[in-house]
Parts: C-alpha cells; sequence; structure tokens
C-alpha cells in the first residue's frame, strides 16, 4: 500500500487525474436532455474533454514505473466508465512503449482461468483479455499474438472472438493455422471477427504472400457455403480481386439469386475492389428490367456504385437515366458514382464548416449546401434536432433551410421550418452558446420538443440524402 501510495504521489496530479478523475453519479445519469436544462453542464464536459487532451499529451513524460502500474490498472482495476475512456486514450498515445508490460500480463495471464473470465463492467461484459487485446492496438507483435493461442479453442464464444480479432490483425505466419482454424468456428461471429482483424492487416500491408494465398482458400470454401457473404466477400477482394471475381462467376454468385447477389456486391463495393464492367453493366440492365423493390433495389444500388470504379467518363450518360429513378438508395448510388466519373469526391463536395462569414460565403453555393444539409442529416440521424441545434452545424442552419429547398427536398425543410420556429420569430442564433441557452429554455418549457420533428425528419433521410447528391451531380 505505501509502495503505491508513493508511487501516485510520483505520476502526480495529472495521472491520479486519469485513475481517479470523474463526474458525480448525477451527472453520469443524467439524459441528453437534462443536460440540456442546464447550460452551466457545457462547460464542465469542455473542461473535461480539455483534461483530456492534456493527458494524452502529457502521457510521453510518464516514467516506466508509471506505465507498468496504469497498464496494470488498466487490464485489472478500472470499471467502464470516463476514468476508463480517459485512460485508454492516453495509454494509445504511448502504445509502443506500454508493449512490453502488456506482453508480461498477458504471459502471465492466459494460463489462468481469471484472466479470461468475463465480468460486468457497465452494461457489458468484458475481460482482462479484451482490455490486453485493446492495448495491443491494431498492429499486435507475433510475440504476443502467440501469447493467444492456448485460448483458440476456449468454451466461451467471447474470448474466442477476441482471440480471433488479436490473430487476425496480427496475422503472421506463425498463427496461420489458429487463423484458419478460427475461420472454420462453428460460431460465425468468431469468424467474422477474424476476417474484421484481417481487414487491418490487409490495410497496412502486413501479411506474406503464403498467408495471403491460405486465407484466400478459406475463404473461397465459404463462398462455396455461402458463410457470411458480405464480409467473406470483402476481405477476398482485398486480398486477390482477381481470383475473387473468378470464383464469384464459377459459382454463380453474380447470378439472379437476389439475397446472395446483394451481399456479394455490397461486399465489393465495401472492399473498393471492382468488378469487370460488362459484368457490371450487364447487371445493371438485369436488375433494373426485374426491379420491383427492396433488396433488389439494393442490389441495383450496389452496382450503381461499382460502375465509376473503371472511371470511364463515358458511362456518366448511362448513368443519367438512374438520377430519376423512384427508389432513393439508386438515385444516391448513380449520383455519386456520376460525381466520381466527374473527378469529384465527397471531400471536394462537402467543404468544413468555418465560422468566418466571410469564408463561408466565399464557397461555391452548391459546396455550402452539400455541406450544410449533409451535417444537418447526419446529427439529426445520431442525436436528433437538438443535437444539431447545440453543436457547431446548427450555426449554419440558415444554408441547410435553403439548401433543402434548393435540391427539392420540401417535407424536410418543413419539419426544420418547424424546428427553427420554436427559438421565435428569428430563429436560432448564430453563435453556439447563445443558442444552447435558447435551446435550454425550450427544453424547460416542454419536455422532449423535438420527438415528433426527430421521427418525422429520419423517415425523410434517405429520400434527402439522395436529392442531395442528385443536385450536386447536376451542379458539379
Amino acid at each position: 500500500m505505501y509502495w503505491l501510495l508513493g508511487l501516485l504521489a510520483i505520476v502526480g496530479g495529472t495521472v491520479i487525474g486519469v485513475i481517479f478523475w470523474h463526474r458525480s453519479r448525477q451527472s453520469r445519469e443524467l439524459s441528453f436532455h437534462d443536460v440540456l436544462k442546464n447550460p452551466g453542464y457545457w462547460k464542465t464536459f469542455a473542461k473535461q474533454l480539455a483534461d483530456a487532451e492534456r493527458i494524452e499529451q502529457e502521457a510521453a513524460e510518464w516514467s516506466d514505473e508509471q506505465c507498468e502500474y496504469l497498464v496494470s490498472h488498466f487490464i485489472h482495476d478500472v470499471p467502464w466508465s470516463q476514468d476508463e475512456w480517459l485512460l485508454y486514450r492516453a495509454l494509445s498515445a504511448i502504445t509502443d512503449r506500454i508493449q512490453p508490460y502488456v506482453l508480461n500480463h498477458l504471459r502471465e495471464g492466459v494460463p489462468t482461468p481469471t484472466f479470461s473470465a468475463m465480468v460486468q463492467t457497465g452494461s457489458f461484459h468484458e475481460s482482462p483479455l479484451d482490455r490486453a487485446a485493446m492495448l495491443l492496438g491494431d498492429a499486435p507483435s507475433e510475440a504476443a499474438a502467440m501469447e493467444f493461442l492456448p485460448l483458440c479453442e476456449h468454451e466461451d464464444d467471447r474470448v474466442r472472438i477476441c482471440v480471433g480479432r488479436a490473430l487476425g490483425k496480427a496475422a503472421c505466419d506463425s498463427v496461420l493455422p489458429t487463423v484458419q482454424k478460427l475461420l472454420n468456428d462453428e460460431d460465425d461471429s468468431v469468424s467474422a471477427a477474424v476476417l474484421g482483424g484481417l481487414k487491418w492487416a490487409i490495410k497496412r500491408n502486413g501479411m506474406s504472400q503464403e498467408f495471403r494465398d491460405s486465407i484466400c482458400s478459406v475463404l473461397d470454401e465459404h463462398l462455396a457455403q455461402n458463410r457470411d457473404l458480405r464480409l467473406t466477400t470483402d476481405v477476398y477482394m482485398r486480398l486477390n480481386p482477381g481470383i475473387a471475381v473468378q470464383s464469384f462467376v464459377s459459382r454463380g454468385l453474380l447470378d439472379s439469386d437476389y439475397a446472395r447477389l446483394d451481399r456479394v456486391l455490397s461486399g465489393c463495393v465495401r472492399s473498393g475492389g471492382k468488378l469487370p464492367q460488362d459484368i457490371v453493366w450487364t447487371l445493371i440492365q438485369a436488375l433494373d428490367s426485374d426491379y420491383q423493390s427492396g433488396r433488389k433495389a439494393l442490389s441495383l444500388a450496389s452496382a450503381l456504385l461499382l460502375a465509376s470504379r473503371e472511371r470511364n467518363a463515358s458511362d456518366i450518360v448511362r448513368l443519367a437515366p438512374y438520377l430519376d429513378h423512384e427508389h432513393p438508395a439508386v438515385v444516391e448510388a448513380a449520383a455519386r458514382s456520376t460525381l466520381q466519373l466527374q473527378g469529384v469526391h465527397d471531400g471536394d463536395l462537402i467543404s468544413p464548416l468555418v465560422d468566418d462569414p466571410d469564408q463561408w460565403n466565399a464557397l461555391p453555393l452548391a459546396n455550402r449546401i452539400a455541406t450544410a444539409v449533409r451535417s444537418l442529416n447526419n446529427e439529426v440521424a445520431s442525436g436528433g434536432l437538438a443535437a444539431y441545434f447545440v453543436n457547431s452545424s446548427g450555426n449554419f442552419w440558415q444554408t441547410a433551410q435553403e439548401g433543402l429547398g434548393v435540391i427539392g427536398a420540401g417535407e424536410a425543410q418543413e419539419i426544420l421550418w418547424e424546428a427553427i420556429h420554436l427559438f421565435g420569430a428569428e430563429g436560432p442564433s448564430n453563435n453556439r452558446e447563445r443558442r444552447q441557452k435558447e435551446l435550454s429554455r425550450i427544453v424547460r418549457r416542454t419536455s422532449e420538443p423535438f420527438r415528433e420533428l426527430d421521427r418525422q425528419y429520419c423517415e425523410l433521410i434517405k429520400e434527402t440524402s439522395a436529392k442531395l447528391y442528385r443536385y450536386a451531380a447536376q451542379h458539379a
């Protein structure tokens, strides 16, 4: 105990803050609307975020003894909370320094049942093994990967998920047999965890050709079994697109079985890979002629997204009719592909939200509309109109309101008008702090005043997004 107190004294106030930093139980349990009623909480949250950033920067100055203690504390002691998030964020900033200590915990802990035993931390379950895996990051060393091997047949599928994800990220030849075994685990969630880990290894080009070829063989078997076609296709296309396409064709996965076709096309889109354009356009024409609704619309949308992968500008004309399709997913896909063929990427279309009115007004109208409307859509989808007005995106409500009209989203525009009118005749302030106070007064008067408006707007988001991208494609 004296040693611990001494160490905490050495670490100083910053790290003590990492371990014991907390808000009151009352403020932790407040709902978003409760917080809206008390504008003073925003300053508290801003200070907490600043503290987190400061601690992250100061982590580079921690001694080896401090790092060792805090790694142990994170793995074994800290419950899921703001404390855990702060400590994880700080330790992640010094990943290379803490790896030896994480490895020591794996060596000592894996042989003991308690290290992989699930315990409840907050609203879900995790184990010290999960915490150690978190600290290994996205590129576990071969030495660390080897420590997971004894648990590959653990009876708890949650443990095998953790092991599979870590070994997939490591992707070293020494663990290949175990990776192959876990890919064929009877629990699909274990196989999916391995595939998710492999995507990180592919991203950093962190596997040998032998490893790639062996994994491709397993994935080919998965295609034959129709097993997790979307994720299998995604990873297969990243590993060896040429062989993957041959397998799709030979196994009839690009034929008229729409349930399978939708998953394969979606996986191709996610992978960033491409199919031969003659196949893509044959699929588009077949899906269009047999179009009804639902899954076929999503398959058609995926095929249209793949139509721009070859950068053939003449395909812009072939895409044009789909800009007026009845299904919003098809319209958005055609518009996105058109923009790609025009050389316009999301980064070109969506500009940063800037506080300087002169800089904002200097942007082309299409950019301002695209930026303001998509920010509105994203905020409402994730947190509702209250979150939109709380955040800096709400500074641009006037552009969003005008933009909805310009792109032809009249229903969404009317809903936003109703929300704006709750702030009074002049609408919300363009100053974020003043707008938060205005919002607090509204929420104190009426409990959850945006609930119905949120529901109505969310029902229109896909349609609004499609109209936005169509407008952008026509004005690029």
